[in-house]
Formats: structure tokens, C-alpha cells, sequence
């Protein structure tokens, strides 16, 4: 992340710039939340076994919770971003911001893109877990474990499967969006 930001202050000052002015507002809670987003984050690994039973163990549960609203929340920030460079809404002709920010975030292509990357950290987490799952199966010495971790592959496949029936469908959304925001933009992709 940091060298794609000195990158893009670097090659694409103007853009950046623009960018900066538009969502101001947003990138300064981007950056609080992704610190906390963070900070939770390291607080569920870490308290793993100290919080796995009584009370801790929902308090641990919903730390869980609050952890994913805020990695939710950091995807929906940073669609409303690349969806406003790719069909950017509230701009005059000479490239003037002419709205406010909700303008700016919720553009034609920022609920598709929605869909079509929450469907892909679904399927990216699940598969991750579905790994673990199938290499800690296939290296158990008892019975008792090989079963867990081979249940917790199946499961985290089940998620997959479910998660891979909507990518279809919010592709082809994003491009009948990206179609009707501009042709030549849906025939160059």
C-alpha cells in the first residue's frame, strides 16, 4: 500500500490530487479505521485461548464480528475510490468536482463492484481456511483431529461454492453497469 501511494504521488501527481480533494474526508476515516481494524485484528489472534469460554467466549465472538464490519467497511471505502476513477459522478465537463461526497462515493459502478469483490473475500477467506483445514487433516497422527480439521475444510468449501454462485452474476452486473456508464469503456475491458 505504501509504494502504490508513492507511486501514485509520484507518476500521477494531478490525479492524486483530485482524488485527495474528492475524498478528503473519507481517506482521513479510511486510515483510523484500517488502524483499528488493525488493532482489533490483533487482539482476536492474541486472546484466542485466553477468551474460550464463559462470558469471553461471546465477547471474543463478537470481537470477531466487529472485526469483519470493519474490514467491510475498509472494501466499501476503497471501491467508492476505484469506482469513482472509473465512472466518476458530480464532475462537470472540465473535470470539476461539482457534488459532495456522497456523490462521490456512490457512483453507477460503487454497488456491482460491491458485490463482485465481497463475493472474492468470501471465497479468498474461505479458501484460505480450507486449506488449513485439508493440510492439518492430512497431517494429523489421530483419528479425532483428522476428522475436525477435515470437517473444517468441507465447511470452509461450503462457503466457496455459495460464494462462487454469485460471482457470475455480479460480473455480469459491474459490466452491464460499466456498459451503461460508457461503451467504450465496456469494450475496452
Amino acid at each position: 500500500g505504501g509504494l502504490f501511494l508513492i507511486s501514485l504521488l509520484t507518476l500521477y501527481p494531478d490525479l492524486t490530487s483530485c482524488l485527495v480533494s474528492v475524498f478528503r474526508s473519507s481517506f482521513l476515516f479510511y486510515g483510523v479505521l484500517a488502524l483499528v481494524f488493525t488493532l482489533m485484528t490483533y487482539w482476536y489472534y492474541y486472546s484466542w485461548k485466553g477468551m474460550d469460554a464463559g462470558w469471553r467466549k461471546w465477547a471474543h465472538a463478537s470481537l470477531g464480528v466487529l472485526v469483519n464490519v470493519a474490514g467491510i467497511t475498509l472494501t466499501l471505502i476503497g471501491n467508492a475510490w476505484s469506482s469513482f476513477m472509473m465512472a466518476p459522478a458530480g464532475v462537470n465537463e472540465r473535470g470539476q468536482f461539482l457534488g459532495n461526497v456522497w456523490h462521490a462515493i456512490h457512483t453507477a459502478l460503487w454497488n456491482p463492484l460491491n458485490v463482485h469483490r465481497l463475493a472474492s473475500h468470501i471465497m479468498l477467506g474461505a479458501g484460505v481456511v480450507a486449506a488449513y483445514g485439508a493440510y492439518h487433516a492430512m497431517t494429523a497422527k489421530h483419528h479425532e483431529e483428522r476428522a475436525y480439521y477435515d470437517w473444517m475444510a468441507y465447511v470452509a468449501f461450503v462457503f466457496i461454492v455459495f460464494a462462487f454462485f454469485t460471482m457470475p452474476f455480479g460480473g455480469y452486473l459491474l459490466m452491464r453497469e460499466i456498459y451503461a456508464y460508457s461503451q467504450q469503456m465496456g469494450i475496452t475491458l
